[in-house]
């Protein structure tokens, strides 16, 4: 029984997702775990993993196509099945209404007839039935002889690509017209001065898209992830934030990871690491910013899941340590450099970057001392880290040069006021600057 593969939702905001390469081709035996595409969601690029042992039969969503979630991308069939055209086509329509696909047949022929004058009346397409859903065979529009016989994907082809199907030649059943048909013609018609007819069982390859430009430059596209960001951060800037900056001492911090480094341990706890958890055990200790704002209320949460941002060449992804309050420093930095790696191996499943109540965003090892970063929406506080410094000072009446980091806080006014946010960051300090409380704790 063949098996349809549909977009899945990679994120808790995902509505459509992008194939940026399919890894296997049509006719391939795929083993579970066998990576069959990646896949561009909102936030991430991600591998599409077989769930089942099978035979790819087809892809009815190219490589650079995009698809809702949900949608079918291929068909998977059991091993041993030969790949036919005519085997996997019921599927492609299966989500829609039989009353739904009666009606964008129509339309689709009656652009066909505007576009190409051909003779192709509404009253001579056969409808689909349950009948033909159920014998999983391919609807086909049927004509009297001296008119067009063409699949209801050909046609729909054939009308997006602006083809003449009088020029077309069927490599069907009966010499009707198929998806083949249609794209083989435009392949050649962009290739040659006159549309021509080419019956090879070979189907084109998909060019890439060239890239517009303008007098300015060249245009870039928007990625999924960076249309999900602009989106994300367009929403975040219209939140009425305010900001505070501390200069935190991260002399004690520093010792510890040089012990650390000496003691020979396999993964030594990074600056973000020694933030990570600060942060988590200040949210505990004052869950008033642990909060996010709502039309008439204020949420505050039971549990302190703290996301970090990761900057990958597609954008910004924010992994999250759930109940990190009570994890050890250990704990954190080990799940840190996991959720790292996976970022990057881009295998980061939905529930590894969703459902975070706050966030930290560090610039410090590409030489930011002191930045502000937006709130990410429902969150209400989001922290910015700065590089780790060193800075002459004045301490007791004496000058003296001390390891110095700049954290800025931005935080929704509508949740969280100016003096609560100044606890918060003491709160963060106090931490730091005596690390040996997170070791002990």
């Amino acid at each position: 029984m063949p098996t349809k593969l549909t977009m899945p939702r990679l994120s808790d905001t995902m509505t459509t997702g992008k194939i940026i390469e399919w890894k296997k081709k049509v006719g391939d035996k795929v083993e579970p775990g066998d990576v069959l595409a990646e896949i561009e969601s909102d936030k991430a690029t991600m591998e599409f993993e077989a769930f089942e042992e099978g035979i790819l039969l087809e892809i009815l969503v190219p490589s650079g196509g995009t698809a809702p979630v949900g949608e079918v991308l291929a068909i998977l069939g059991e091993v041993g099945t030969v790949p036919l055209e005519s085997q996997p086509t019921s599927f492609r329509q299966e989500s829609k209404s039989i009353e739904t696909e009666n009606k964008d047949l129509q339309k689709k022929t009656e652009e066909i007839k505007k576009v190409e004058g051909v003779d192709v009346p509404p009253k001579d397409v056969q409808k689909i039935s349950p009948l033909t859903l159920k014998d999983k065979k391919e609807t086909v529009v049927r004509e009297p002889s001296s008119r067009i016989l063409a699949s209801p994907l050909a046609l729909r082809l054939a009308a997006e690509l602006g083809v003449d199907l009088t020029q077309v030649k069927g490599s069907g059943p009966d010499g009707r017209i198929i998806r083949e048909d249609i794209e083989r013609y435009a392949k050649m018609k962009e290739q040659t001065p006159h549309p021509i007819s080419v019956p090879s069982p070979t189907p084109p390859k998909i060019q890439s898209p060239k890239q517009p430009t303008s007098s300015e430059g060249t245009i870039l596209e928007l990625t999924q992830m960076r249309s999900a960001i602009a989106r994300r951060m367009a929403e975040g800037w219209q939140t009425p934030m305010f900001t505070l900056t501390m200069d935190i001492r991260m002399d004690a911090v520093e010792q510890i990871r040089e012990q650390w480094k000496e003691l020979g341990k396999s993964v030594v706890p990074t600056i973000n690491d020694f933030v990570l958890c600060a942060v988590s055990r200040a949210l505990h200790q004052y869950p008033q910013m642990n909060v996010s704002f709502r039309e008439n209320s204020i949420v505050q949460y039971h549990d302190v899941h703290v996301a970090f941002a990761v900057a990958l060449p597609e954008g910004l992804i924010t992994p999250v340590i759930f109940h990190a309050d009570k994890k050890s420093l250990s704990q954190i930095a080990e799940e840190s450099k996991q959720l790292i790696d996976k970022a990057f191996a881009k295998k980061l499943q939905i529930e590894e970057f969703s459902g975070s109540t706050f966030t930290i965003s560090n610039l410090g090892k590409m030489d930011i001392e002191h930045f502000t970063a937006i709130v990410n929406p429902p969150e209400a506080g989001i922290l910015a880290i700065g590089r780790v410094r060193e800075a002459v000072v004045v301490r007791g009446g004496e000058i003296a040069i001390e390891q110095r980091m700049y954290v800025t806080l931005s935080a929704d006014h509508r949740a969280i006021d100016g003096a609560m946010g100044a606890e918060f960051l003491g709160i963060v300090r106090k931490f730091l600057e005596h690390p040996i409380s997170l070791i002990l704790d």
